[in-house]
């Protein structure tokens, strides 16, 4: 499998391997799926341009077996976070007729590089059951405390 960074030409690519990681996390009526489609198809030009948005793809040929996404965030400094520069890794999928053949660690090995090339000061994420070993392997670690949400 070879990887490379997505471009805005891959963004109907990008649109199609997120509603898949979404369908297999949870259901979604056709409505939620085209609204969420139309919220991120908009949202990607503008934040690839920007560098606030890094599609990692890996592709065998012609085709797209495994993705994953950093997102890129500023806030204000802390200890572990010197520069105010940090990743959200998101969405790491491989399509399964390609699963257990390690294409997320490459694809997540390449998120980490360009996270590095970058400047950034760590990566955080929410890992599923099924991706938790991969993170770990990568060296991620459960922080001190948990995500949590206030829904608006």
């Amino acid at each position: 499998m070879e990887t490379r960074i997505a471009t805005r030409e891959d963004t109907e690519s990008l649109v199609r391997v997120r509603r898949a990681f979404r369908t297999d996390l949870c259901a979604h009526s056709d409505e939620e799926h085209e609204s969420l489609d139309a919220q991120f198809r908009a949202y990607l030009p503008v934040k690839i341009d920007s560098g606030q948005f890094v599609g990692v793809l890996g592709e065998e040929g012609v085709d797209l077996v495994c993705a994953g996404f950093l997102l890129v965030e500023e806030c204000p400094a802390t200890r572990e976070v010197p520069t105010g520069r940090l990743g959200k890794v998101i969405n790491v999928y491989t399509y399964p007729q390609h699963r257990r053949q390690g294409h997320a660690t490459q694809i997540l090995g390449r998120i980490i590089a360009v996270a590095r090339a970058m400047g950034l000061d760590a990566l955080d994420l929410e890992a599923t059951t099924t991706g938790r070993s991969v993170y770990e392997q990568a060296g991620f670690s459960v922080r001190g405390f948990a995500p949590m949400r206030l829904v608006l």
